[in-house]
């Protein structure tokens, strides 16, 4: 019964690369007929990565988002956009495209409007998620919505800071608060015991890139605020831990490698498939031992 995500997006060099994120929501069934839902929370685009890993969903609702209105969505199938030779409009209106067309060909896909840097809009897709989910609750919510600034510490501007903060940050902050109700009301009507992603969990993709202790053998791409904001989302996770622990939510961090897309680039040593099986065996075996830690791709344990 794996439930993940995680998705690529294409900015200037002068605007940076962004890992856009999908928002959405996934309902799905296992063999023994237990019901399960997924949010994935984004703020850009879309990506082959999430497709991938989203056609194994099979009901889902979509919350994301597009060009400044952030509309983006869960993905049945997952065809491919590769590297397309477009400006960043018209990627974004291609996608809206595919998806609008896979939403008329499934019926258990809705796509929801998104914006995980604003709070409104927040709010309104917690608001809708409840009531498509009813009483059942949400079982995982995935925080995906990610910017990439090729800075250095002496071309890194308060601006850049500020925005990758709160798109990488604050976004998955807000949005883990507003479907908190739904992640505890999936917790208590559940009969399992410890922690699991199919009870109820956070999981924030994060990076590498953000822990202090592999930073020697990582600088040799600095992308200053990037990694600032990696360490504060992994610190944040570890916060959320120790919060939501006792509402039986569990709360991890995953590090889905260096992967071949357009904010990985073609430098990047892994395929969107390589690291997408990776993490559908990965998120089904988080249990409470892994509460509060970053884990890769392989489910190994990584050091703040």
């Amino acid at each position: 019964m794996p439930l993940c995500k995680r998705t690529e997006g294409e900015q200037d060099q002068l605007r940076g690369r962004r890992d856009p994120g999908l928002g959405g929501v996934s309902m799905m069934e296992s063999s023994q007929s237990e019901a399960c839902s997924a949010a994935f929370s984004g703020r850009r685009g879309t990506g082959s990565t999430s497709r991938r890993l989203l056609a194994h969903c099979s009901k889902a609702v979509t919350v994301g988002s597009l060009e400044e209105k952030i509309e983006a969505g869960i993905f049945p199938t997952p065809p491919s956009l590769g590297r397309c030779k477009f400006d960043r409009r018209e990627k974004i209106t291609f996608c809206s495209w595919e998806l609008r067309k896979l939403a008329s060909s499934h019926p258990n896909l809705v796509m929801v409007k998104l914006d995980a840097t604003n709070l409104a809009s927040i709010t309104e897709a917690a608001a809708f998620v409840g009531d498509h989910l009813k009483d059942t609750g949400l079982n995982v919510l995935i925080n995906n919505a990610g910017i990439l600034k090729g800075m250095t510490l002496d071309t890194v501007s308060e601006e850049d800071m500020e925005d990758v903060y709160k798109t990488n940050v604050t976004g998955p902050l807000l949005v883990s608060k507003a479907f908190l109700p739904l992640l505890r009301k999936a917790a208590q009507g559940s009969s399992q015991k410890g922690l699991s992603c199919s009870k109820a969990a956070i999981v924030n993709i994060s990076s590498l890139l953000g822990c202090i202790e592999l930073v020697p053998a990582t600088y040799s791409k600095p992308v200053i605020a990037y990694r600032c904001s990696k360490a504060a989302l992994n610190m944040l996770t570890k916060c959320q831990s120790l919060t939501y622990k006792e509402d039986g939510i569990l709360c991890t961090a995953v590090h889905p490698g260096w992967v071949k897309t357009d904010m990985g680039t073609q430098e990047a040593v892994m395929t969107v498939d390589e690291s997408v099986r990776g993490i559908l065996q990965v998120l089904p075996n988080l249990v409470d031992e892994h509460n509060g830690t970053l884990v890769d791709w392989k489910g190994k344990k990584l050091p703040w």
